[in-house]
């Protein structure tokens, strides 16, 4: 977790990376971007009365999906210059960040270490030389240094679809669901399954803070 306060330069292979998703803005269908635009709306909504940018995004295990919603938002947030925004992840269970999900990070070009090992490792994730880098683990919504007011929450698997009014101290919760790549685990389509998630992710989220410059 980090407070981005200007633009940061990218590793760069993650920014050859990102300058391939920015040509992609323009082909997000409209199903994407009518989910989108709300989030968007919150987001200038907290910028026009100056209160901070938040987002936790939450799916059952915080393992795949919300993990790397984390990470490319608060990656985007940068690329696009947008202060003052801080991302957060959380499921309703705590298990681990799947090696899976690490593995897709470190190829679309972020710099991924384990920092402490275990049933839950934790990991620092940093897109730039010069920021600081994301602790990212597993953990619940419940963790008291996760945000207690003044964000909103954004479901990315359809099981938290009916837990959204529980997400304690939440403004709004929005749905944003992604196909969960933890169904081709142990399958040689494993690798193109959790890239073709943190592409599209990386796509919205690109989209999502572009808004926020207008």
């Amino acid at each position: 977790m980090l407070l981005t306060e200007k633009k940061q330069h990218l590793y760069p292979a993650l920014q050859q990376y990102v300058a391939a998703r920015l040509k992609e803005l323009n082909s997000l269908p409209q199903q994407r971007t009518d989910l989108l635009q709300p989030i968007a709306d919150y987001l200038k909504q907290q910028q026009l009365h100056r209160r901070k940018l938040q987002l936790l995004f939450a799916c059952t295990h915080n393992a795949r999906r919300s993990m790397l919603s984390q990470l490319w938002a608060q990656t985007a947030a940068s690329v696009m210059g947008i202060k003052n925004f801080r991302s957060f992840s959380a499921g309703t269970q705590a298990t681990a960040l799947h090696p899976n999900t690490v593995a897709a990070m470190q190829r679309a070009g972020f710099k991924v270490s384990t920092t402490m090992d275990g049933h839950n490792p934790i990991y620092n994730a940093s897109y730039s030389p010069t920021a600081p880098s994301l602790l990212l683990y597993s953990k619940t919504v419940e963790k008291g240094f996760l945000p207690q007011g003044h964000f909103a929450a954004v479901l990315t698997c359809s099981q938290e679809a009916e837990s959204c009014p529980v997400i304690p101290g939440a403004d709004a919760c929005f749905p944003l669901t992604y196909t969960d790549p933890g169904s081709a685990d142990n399958t040689p389509q494993a690798d193109e399954a959790y890239d073709a998630v943190s592409r599209q992710i990386a796509v919205e989220m690109l989209w999502l803070f572009q808004r926020l410059r207008a």
